[in-house]
């Protein structure tokens, strides 16, 4: 699933179940709740696993194939939430 841009603050917090402060406060704690609730991708499993990998090293090298969103969600959703945070 790809960036919605015209998402707006009322589909984000519907998504997310929750008011606006928890839902703040989880997308700043935790960046797969940032990409997938805020940014609006859909994760599988795998994501879950890598993106835990990514955070725990630094140098981190992910293999997989075309397609996976593996610039989508590691070269934009994380430097976003990053420097978001």
């Amino acid at each position: 699933m790809s960036f919605d841009p015209t998402r707006t603050l009322d589909q984000i917090l519907k998504a997310s179940g929750m008011d606006f402060e928890t839902t703040y406060s989880m997308a700043a704690l935790d960046f797969a709740f940032f990409s997938n609730i805020i940014i609006g991708r859909g994760w599988a499993k795998f994501h879950y696993e890598q993106a835990e990998f990514v955070i725990q090293n630094r140098y981190a090298c992910l293999v997989s194939p075309r397609g996976h969103f593996k610039t989508s969600i590691f070269s934009i959703d994380y430097p976003l939430w990053f420097a978001w945070r």
